[in-house]
């Protein structure tokens, strides 16, 4: 709790000098490296700050508010993403992860994000979105000409049966061993 308080502490005061960008990048990295340091000493029944865990997520969405044209911004919907893939919230990330995708064009893990969008569409929405996997994959193949050829074959080989759910594949891939 003193370590929260710390932080909240800095914000407040970092903000009170005028620099709110820095004042809120300050803030996400202080939370991020504070709940590494928690996710390393967790013992088995234990979680992280529930506490800490929010107002990281709240800084990154108003990181991204408030300076959406900054290089760290796509960053922040990236973080928010992972953070509630993470937590099993699919629509939020679903909804994070189309934000970056169609404000963010270049964005250097365009590719990580199409791929969970395609995954989060196919195994944890429900309904499951078909076309929304296809889309997501189709588009990956797309853009990324040069992804390894195994995982090609794997994109195609579900392409090829979207049909079929994630159990469906895996019982029709073991059969054709």
């Amino acid at each position: 709790m003193k370590v929260f308080l710390f932080v909240i502490g800095s914000i407040f005061f970092l903000a009170s000098c005028g620099d709110k960008k820095t004042a809120l990048l300050n803030e996400i990295k202080d939370a991020e490296n504070i709940l590494f340091e928690q996710s390393k000493q967790l013992k088995p029944d234990e979680t992280i700050s529930l506490e800490l865990d929010q107002a990281l997520v709240k800084a990154l969405s108003d990181f991204y508010i408030q300076f959406p044209k900054d290089t760290h911004a796509p960053e922040c919907l990236d973080k928010l993403h992972m953070k509630y893939s993470g937590s099993g919230d699919f629509k939020k990330a679903a909804m994070y992860g189309d934000t970056l995708l169609l404000k963010y064009e270049y964005y250097v893990n365009r590719a990580m994000i199409l791929e969970s969008l395609a995954n989060i569409h196919d195994m944890n929405l429900s309904p499951r979105d078909t076309s929304k996997v296809r889309f997501y994959s189709e588009m990956l193949l797309k853009e990324n000409p040069d992804l390894p050829l195994e995982k090609v074959e794997d994109i195609n080989y579900r392409l090829d049966n979207i049909n079929l759910t994630i159990r469906e594949l895996i019982q029709k891939r073991i059969s054709e061993e």
